[in-house]
């Protein structure tokens, strides 16, 4: 890959982390956060979607179920720690705006 075009690829990954903020703003206009949320993830899982089904693997070997166990585990954790921030009133949380 060149110079010129790894800069190009940098510049609109830059420019769509920025945008992103504007379209969160946006849909939160309209959403609550969780629908949000959710909406967020469906569009993610979507556009993963297609490379997921080219992938074409061996069959998965024997320590795969324990893998499989412990990203399970591993992965709602951090969703538990801001479960605070869902429940709290509006008055409590403080706008980030």
């Amino acid at each position: 890959m060149s110079k010129t075009r790894a800069n190009l690829l940098l510049l609109f990954a830059a420019a769509l982390w920025g945008l992103g903020n504007v379209a969160q703003k946006t849909v939160l206009s309209h959403l609550d956060a969780l629908s949000a949320v959710g909406l967020r993830c469906l569009i993610g899982g979507l556009l993963v979607l297609p490379f997921v089904l080219t992938e074409r693997r061996l069959p998965a070997g024997p320590g795969y179920l324990s893998s499989l166990a412990r990203v399970a585990f591993c992965l709602p954790s951090p969703s538990c720690f801001s479960s605070s921030a869902i429940s709290a009133p509006r008055s409590q949380m403080r706008a980030s705006w």
